[in-house]
């Protein structure tokens, strides 16, 4: 690159197996473990490998990459995990995903119009002048690793969300999904996304026989001597550990949350138990009915039928 940026239930244990109280899990994982090792400003190599890897560029300088954080106020899962704006002319969305989600396009919208609404503020840009105004080329990309299968490559369009798909879309927005479980480590792969996922997937073959903190303890133990986010996750050991814990407990909930209220096969009893899963989040991490909706993965229509059904309920329970 040679132009600079202009651009710029209960509380969970922590690594030593102590409950960690819910104002300090709130605080530990408002970023997920992915954006703690690809958004670090101190590693912005890692960051400028990863997206060498995926647009097959060979850019040496990470000093000409700067990082775009967008904050949300409906925690953690309601915000993009990475941008990055390379050599002026590019903004690319990297967003770490461990569940499926149709409706990452419409999320990656959002993402995409905030960035240019800054962009535009920042480099003084004019959207209602005569001239017409250049603005960096968006690209997105979904990084996903959780237990549900899916194809190596799949391809996400905002219109596959539109009510009547029949015509011809004025408005599209493409996101390309990649599958990195069993990621390799081979030539023009991004060695740092090899190691993290990895570490992933150690803590859940770990959990297969050991309790959370057991599993994320003994993976952090495990990392061989080679890579080179071991430093720094050793580092930060107990932050990393409370991240993962929650990030483990958070798709494993996700997961039971799926599995037993659709096997119920009747609609009150999804509701009810979707319900119920949104009240115990609300009450014992003390988070907020959006906030525990967006923990639980719920999407657009599931989040509107349990407003409706937990306001109907207590209706009733008040006469």
């Amino acid at each position: 690159m040679s132009k600079q940026n202009h651009f710029t239930d209960h509380d969970s244990p922590d690594a030593a197996g102590n409950d960690i109280p819910v104002s300090r899990i709130n605080r530990n994982v408002k970023d997920r473990l992915f954006r703690f090792v690809f958004g670090n400003e101190k590693h912005k190599d890692w960051t400028l490998n990863l997206y060498n890897s995926l647009q097959g560029t060979h850019y040496t300088n990470p000093d000409d990459l700067e990082l775009v954080s967008l904050d949300n106020a409906i925690y953690m899962h309601m915000r993009n995990d990475l941008s990055t704006l390379v050599a002026l002319w590019y903004l690319s969305f990297f967003e770490h995903q461990a569940s499926l989600n149709p409706n990452i396009p419409y999320r990656m919208l959002q993402y995409c119009a905030a960035t240019y609404s800054n962009y535009v503020a920042k480099n003084d840009l004019n959207p209602y002048g005569r001239k017409a105004m250049v603005l960096p080329v968006p690209k997105f990309f979904v990084l996903y690793n959780g237990v549900e299968k899916a194809e190596k490559h799949t391809v996400l369009k905002l219109s596959d969300l539109y009510y009547n798909k029949d015509e011809e879309p004025m408005l599209e927005l493409i996101v390309h999904q990649l599958n990195i479980n069993g990621y390799e480590d081979k030539e023009g792969s991004c060695r740092q996304l090899y190691e993290y996922q990895w570490f992933v997937e150690r803590i859940r073959e770990n959990g297969k026989t050991m309790s959370v903190s057991e599993a994320v303890n003994k993976a952090l133990d495990e990392i061989p001597e080679d890579f080179t986010i071991r430093e720094f996750l050793l580092l930060n050991r107990s932050e990393v550990a409370d991240m993962s814990i929650f990030e483990y407990n958070d798709e494993r909930q996700a997961r039971l949350f799926r599995r037993e209220g659709y096997e119920d096969g009747t609609e009150h009893g999804r509701l009810q138990m979707m319900a119920e899963m949104i009240s115990r989040a609300m009450k014992k991490k003390g988070i907020s009915f959006k906030e525990a909706c967006a923990a639980l993965l719920l999407n657009d229509k599931e989040i509107a039928e349990c407003k409706e059904y937990m306001h109907r309920f207590q209706t009733e329970e008040e006469k």
